[in-house]
C-alpha cells in the first residue's frame, strides 16, 4: 500500500521577525496616546507541536503572525497603563522584557521560540 496525501502545509523552518505597530487606544498613567513599534523575533522549534497547537491554518500564512502580534498589542497596552508616558520612552528595555515574558509564557510548550523583542519607536502625542 502507498500512503496518500490529503493535503501538504508548509510551516516555517527558519526564524522570523514580525513587526508590529500598536497604536490603537494605547494610552499611558497620564492619558497620553502613544504609538509604538517593536520587532519580534521567533522560530518554529517543533514543527509538529507547533502545528497541533495552533491548527495551523493553510489558506493564511501568517496565522501565527497575527496572533502573536495581537499579544504583543495587548501587552503594549497593559504595561503602558501603568507608566507614565515619559517613564515608558525612557525605559524602553522594560517594555521589551515585559513583552518577551508574556510571549514566552504564551508560546510555552507550543513549538515555537520567542528569541528577542526590539521595541524601535515610541511616539507621545496628547
Amino acid at each position: 500500500m502507498l500512503p496518500i496525501l490529503d493535503e501538504i502545509i508548509l510551516l516555517p523552518a527558519k526564524q522570523h521577525v514580525t513587526s508590529v505597530i500598536a497604536r490603537d487606544d494605547i494610552r499611558a498613567n497620564d492619558d497620553k496616546t502613544l504609538n509604538v513599534k517593536l520587532a519580534v523575533n521567533w522560530r518554529v522549534t517543533d514543527p509538529l507541536t507547533a502545528f497541533n497547537h495552533f491548527n495551523w491554518i493553510k489558506d493564511d500564512p501568517n496565522y501565527v503572525e497575527k496572533l502573536l502580534s495581537s499579544i504583543c498589542q495587548s501587552a503594549v497596552r497593559k504595561y503602558c497603563f501603568k507608566q507614565e508616558s515619559n517613564g515608558i520612552q525612557d525605559q524602553k528595555n522594560g517594555l521589551e522584557v515585559f513583552i518577551f515574558e508574556k510571549l514566552t509564557e504564551f508560546v510555552s510548550d507550543s513549538g515555537l521560540e520567542i528569541i528577542k523583542i526590539v521595541v524601535s519607536e515610541i511616539k507621545i502625542s496628547s
